[in-house]
């Protein structure tokens, strides 16, 4: 019986996916700020680094954009057509 090793996931990551699909749910919607970095982390229980490694991944993929100057993260306005299915 094959059995594959069990690698755990970085934390960013898990953040990223479970932003992924508060946007893809509806919950998260476009223009609609996060809470600040603090907040956040303090929700998620997970290190304010590892939030900010989340958050450039998301804005790398679109996801989430920051305005210039300020430290303020929101849904981007692209983010729902990308998980839209034809």
């Amino acid at each position: 019986m094959p059995f594959e090793p069990v690698h755990s996931e970085k934390l960013a990551l898990a953040v990223v996916r479970q932003i992924e699909l508060l946007i893809l749910r509806g919950i998260l919607r476009p223009g609609e700020r996060l809470p600040s970095e603090r907040e956040l982390s303090d929700r998620l229980e997970v290190s304010r680094p590892s939030l900010r490694e989340a958050l450039a991944e998301l804005q790398a993929r679109g996801l989430v954009v920051s305005r210039a100057g300020r430290p303020v993260f929101g849904v981007s306005a692209r983010a729902v057509p990308a998980f839209r299915r034809p």
